[in-house]
């Protein structure tokens, strides 16, 4: 975890399944969750404290490894 960000390095098998280990993690500390589905990144935000809000799919993107909280404005 860094600050409100935090990614995980699992290779989820299915959408719902990265979806439901983002409301998981998206507690109100942390805004911003990223990880794999499919062979692709999914970063997954919450900006209102009741689960995730928005979903982005980094297509061609397959580690989140290369993603710091830096990158996320």
């Amino acid at each position: 975890t860094n600050g409100n960000y935090l990614k995980d390095a699992t290779a989820f098998p299915t959408l719902a399944d990265l979806l439901n280990a983002a409301n998981t993690a998206l507690d109100g500390q942390v805004k911003v969750f990223a990880a794999v589905s499919s062979g692709n990144v999914y970063v997954v935000s919450d900006n209102d404290g009741n689960g995730y809000t928005s979903v982005i799919e980094l297509t061609g993107v397959a580690d989140v490894s290369g993603i710091a909280a830096s990158d996320i404005i």
